[in-house]
């Protein structure tokens, strides 16, 4: 098919009718003084740099919630899989091991990983932010599955700082 093997922001950009750029730069963190003017006049826009930009990493990572992640990759003909982050190799039972059965492993180790870190996680707070499996293939037959899974903690602040320095 045509524009298969383009990348799909530039099919996107032919269809668009409109070329979109920035009217604004707008930097943060230690660097933003250096780079931000110099990012804005070469796109043709006006730069912005707010009042405390220097420490804005700093004021973020300060009220940001612990989030821990744990990811889990099974593989189904060797029989075992491993939890990446912690290095803990289990064994599984059968050649019919699941994504469901994976889920559930690397979520019952990351409740009891936030637990040690002193987080209250319920298990329905838990999110998935990767599933893929991949069929083995040796001789023209499938031997086994590699199933990876990653779960997180929910992301989130812990509280507001409003102006003045006051926590909300």
């Amino acid at each position: 098919q045509e524009g298969e093997l383009e990348p799909a922001y530039r099919v996107w950009e032919i269809l668009q009718k409109k070329k979109v750029r920035p009217a604004t730069v707008v930097g943060v963190g230690g660097g933003a003084n250096g780079l931000v003017d110099r990012i804005a006049e070469k796109l043709g826009c006006r730069s912005i740099i707010p009042p405390y930009a220097a420490v804005a990493n700093a004021v973020g990572a300060a009220v940001a919630k612990t989030t821990l992640q744990l990811s889990l990759r099974a593989d189904t003909e060797r029989g075992s899989y491993l939890l990446q982050e912690e290095g803990f190799e289990g064994r599984i039972d059968s050649k019919q091991f699941n994504e469901k059965q994976a889920l559930d492993i690397v979520k019952e180790h990351l409740l009891r990983m936030a637990a040690r870190h002193g987080l209250d996680v319920k298990p329905e707070q838990l999110e998935v932010t990767r599933q893929e499996v991949f069929n083995m293939v040796r001789d023209w037959q499938t031997k086994g599955r590699l199933i990876d899974v990653t779960v997180q903690t929910p992301r989130g602040i812990t509280g507001r700082i409003e102006a003045g320095g006051q926590e909300k």
